[in-house]
């Protein structure tokens, strides 16, 4: 559990960085990791939290009672499974879901909530003597369209589906 509270800066309404309040992140952390089963590792966590802005500008209505940027969930999942009978293969999952948040000062803009799914194996083996990786990557698999926040009413394209692979080899 955790109660933050501190100066909230950001952008004013003459696109000045500026002091407009105070701000408060109250809310609840958790994570787990480890093995389920012999062949399936899980890292997961989240944070629920309830962040809120206060002071003159909230009460004049200058600015807006949620800090811009700030979801009021945050959750990821990632499993990794090696599957039996085939050796040194890999295969990977990762889930992140982020709620919606204010994307301007005055809270009339929020961007939606987003759930990115993302698929990976890993294939090790030995070239010429030396511990070598393939890895072969997917992300944003449902080619989720939206926006990610750069600042106070700044935004950027989220990625769509990107195809990867990487060969890493030790020296």
């Amino acid at each position: 559990m955790f109660d933050v509270r501190k100066p909230y800066f950001n952008l004013d309404d003459q696109q000045v960085f500026t002091l407009l309040g105070n701000v408060e992140h109250r809310g609840v952390e958790a994570s787990i990791s480890g093995q389920l089963t012999r062949r399936l590792d899980i890292v997961a966590g989240g944070v629920f939290m309830r962040p809120r802005v206060t002071g003159e500008g909230v009460v004049l209505g200058r600015v807006g009672p949620k800090p811009v940027g700030q979801p009021a969930r945050n959750l990821q999942l990632n499993l990794d499974w090696r599957p039996p009978g085939v050796g040194p293969l890999s295969l990977d999952a990762g889930v992140t879901h982020i709620s919606q948040r204010p994307a301007t000062r005055d809270n009339r803009v929020e961007l939606p909530a987003r759930t990115l799914v993302d698929l990976g194996a890993r294939y090790t083996f030995k070239t010429d003597g030396r511990e070598a990786s393939l890895r072969l990557r997917v992300t944003n698999l449902f080619n989720v369209h939206g926006w990610d926040l750069r600042g106070a009413g700044a935004y950027d394209l989220i990625a769509g589906r990107v195809g990867s692979i990487a060969l890493a080899v030790d020296f």
